[in-house]
């Protein structure tokens, strides 16, 4: 691919991953992560340190999953976003 289907295709990734994340079922799997990572902190505050280390590990590695998931999400959506700008503002010289 050349450069400019690079940034077309990361373009449409990014809208289509926008357009996913106005969907019920994406607003209902992203609030249960959201309910399962205050309940992963909440399980961690009640660990004795002494006693759960393992489980203390194993919890924050959850969370630290769903903080890695949400990020890589964010960061498609802003490359799309970013790449469909850099689209219009082409098109907008060459109308010049």
């Amino acid at each position: 691919m050349t450069s400019d289907e690079d940034v077309l295709g990361l373009a449409r990734l990014g809208a289509d991953i926008e357009a996913e994340l106005e969907t019920p079922l994406f607003k209902y799997v992203l609030g249960r992560m959201v309910e399962r990572v205050d309940e992963l902190k909440e399980k961690l505050v009640d660990l004795c340190p002494d006693q759960q280390a393992s489980e203390i590990r194993r919890t924050q590695a959850e969370i630290k999953r769903f903080d890695c998931m949400q990020e890589d999400i964010e960061q498609i959506i802003n490359d799309g976003r970013q790449a469909y700008r850099e689209i219009v503002e082409a098109e907008q010289v060459e109308d010049l």
